[in-house]
C-alpha cells in the first residue's frame, strides 16, 4: 500500500507513506533502513506551482516484450487533472519520469474522480492493460473518454499503446465511473447531457457497444456538476450502481443489474432500485464511496447532511443473493 500526496499550494515535492504486505516499512532511506516515509523533488517542471490534485493512481507494469529487463517491472503512476502531470515513480532506482498530462493524452481532464484499474486482457497474457476514464472538454462540449492501454516504458515521453478507446458525450460531471466483468466487457456509468444516467456496455472483442438508460434524472439540474455516482463490479456479469437523484437528494439510491445476452443490463435477482433511506446523506461526489468486500458484501460511506456523523451502510447478500440486508450504522 502507497499513499501518494502532493502540496497545495503546489510545489515540486511529492512525499509517499507506504506499507509492504506483512505491515513493515516499504521504502528505504539513504542509509538502507526501512522507512515508511518517502519523497521526491521534482526537478524540470514547466511550472513548479502547479498543484497535483484529484488524479487517480495505480501500480502497473511495462510491456516491452524487446527488453526482459523492463517487461513485468512494476512502477506506481500517478495522473492529474487540468494543467497537471502525469507521474511514474521508480522506488527502487530512486528517480521519476513526468509529462504534462493534456500532452500525455492530448485532452485536458476536467473529472475529479476517473477510474484507473487493471484490465484482464484478451490479447495475450504478455500484456499488462489498464482502464482509464474521465471526463474532458472540447470546444465547449463535455465529453466521457474511456482508453485501455498498456504503457510500453518507464519513461513517459515513450508513450503508450493504445488498444481499445471511445467517446461519449456527456454532461459537465465531475466522475467518471467504469469496470470490468468477468467475460471483458467495460461496463461504465456516465451522466448523457439531457440529466440521465446511462450504462454503456462495451464488447470489445466483437466491437460491440450497447446504451441502456438507469435512471432518467427527473429530478437533477445540470448546476449539481459535482453529484456522486458509481459503478462497481460485484462478480461475473453483475454490477453495482448507487447514485443520487442530485445534490440536494438526501437518499442515494442502489442498482443491482447484469450484462445480458444484448450487451443490455437487466436487473438482477429484482434489485433494480432500492433508496438508501434509514439516515440522511450528502450527494457531493468527494464525500461518498462504494467499495465491493466480498462476492456478497458492499460497503458504502457518506456524510450526515450536517456534516457532524460519518454513515456506513454494508450491503449483505444472503440465500443465493435472494436476500440482500442492509445494516445502517452512524458514527
Amino acid at each position: 500500500m502507497v499513499i501518494d500526496t502532493s502540496a497545495y499550494p503546489g510545489n515540486n515535492e511529492r512525499r509517499f507513506f507506504g506499507l509492504k504486505k506483512n505491515g513493515r516499512p516499504y521504502f528505504r532511506d539513504e542509509n538502507n533502513q526501512e522507512t515508511s516515509f518517502y519523497s521526491f523533488l521534482v526537478e524540470g517542471l514547466e511550472n513548479a506551482t502547479i498543484v497535483k490534485i484529484e488524479g487517480e493512481s495505480h501500480f502497473i507494469q511495462i510491456t516491452n516484450q524487446i527488453d526482459p529487463n523492463l517487461h513485468g517491472k512494476e512502477y506506481l503512476l500517478s495522473f492529474s487533472r487540468l494543467d497537471g502531470y502525469i507521474e511514474l515513480y521508480d522506488f527502487e532506482n530512486k528517480n521519476m519520469s513526468f509529462i504534462k498530462t493534456e500532452n500525455f493524452f492530448n485532452l485536458t481532464i476536467t473529472s475529479e474522480v476517473g477510474t484507473f484499474i487493471k484490465a484482464k486482457s484478451y490479447q495475450s497474457n504478455e500484456i499488462f492493460d489498464y482502464i482509464i476514464s474521465f471526463i474532458y472538454l472540447k470546444e465547449d462540449i463535455y465529453n466521457f473518454y474511456i482508453i485501455r492501454c498498456a504503457f510500453l516504458s518507464n519513461d513517459l515521453s515513450k508513450s503508450y499503446q493504445r488498444l481499445f478507446s471511445s467517446t461519449k458525450i456527456n454532461s459537465n460531471r465531475k466522475i467518471s465511473s467504469c469496470f470490468q466483468t468477468v467475460s471483458q466487457k467495460i461496463v461504465c456509468l456516465y451522466q448523457y447531457n439531457d440529466l440521465t444516467y446511462n450504462i454503456i456496455v462495451f464488447d470489445e472483442i466483437n466491437n460491440m457497444e450497447y446504451d441502456t438508460i438507469l435512471d432518467i434524472g427527473e429530478n437533477n439540474i445540470d448546476d449539481d456538476i459535482r453529484v456522486f455516482y458509481k459503478g462497481i463490479h460485484l462478480k461475473d456479469e453483475i454490477g453495482v450502481f448507487l447514485y443520487y437523484k442530485s445534490i440536494s437528494y438526501t437518499n442515494p439510491i442502489l442498482s443491482l443489474k447484469y450484462v445480458n445476452s444484448t450487451l443490455g443490463m437487466s436487473a438482477y435477482k429484482n434489485y433494480d432500485s432500492i433508496n438508501i433511506e434509514k439516515s440522511d446523506f450528502i450527494g457531493y461526489g468527494m464525500l461518498n464511496d462504494i467499495i465491493k468486500l466480498n462476492d456478497t458484501k458492499l460497503c458504502f460511506i457518506s456524510p450526515t447532511n450536517n456534516k457532524e456523523s460519518l454513515n456506513i451502510v454494508i450491503f449483505n447478500l444472503y440465500n443465493d443473493d435472494k436476500i440482500l440486508l442492509i445494516k445502517y450504522y452512524v458514527i
